[in-house]
């Protein structure tokens, strides 16, 4: 499934052992050459995630930690739901 990643995208933190999870919102994205885009997440509590990149980003997955930044339900591209892109 692949999700659509645009500025004002609702994010779930998954968090690790450093690092608290939260919930935010995408506040930049910009071309990148190697990757395509390079996205800055600014977490609620005013943590700021930069320099990540679309493959850091998933589907909503409650309990389920192998993608960091999970894209909230609301937030999911329905026209690309299920399918490949």
């Amino acid at each position: 499934m692949r999700t659509a990643i645009e500025i004002g995208t609702r994010i779930h933190y998954t968090g690790d052992v450093a690092n608290n999870p939260g919930e935010g919102r995408v506040t930049g994205v910009v071309p990148c050459d190697w990757y395509g885009f390079k996205i800055t997440v600014t977490l609620d509590d005013g943590r700021v995630c930069r320099g990540l990149t679309p493959s850091s980003f998933g589907p909503y997955r409650p309990g389920n930690c192998t993608d960091r930044f999970q894209v909230m339900p609301s937030d999911v591209a329905p026209t690309m739901a299920g399918g490949a892109a």
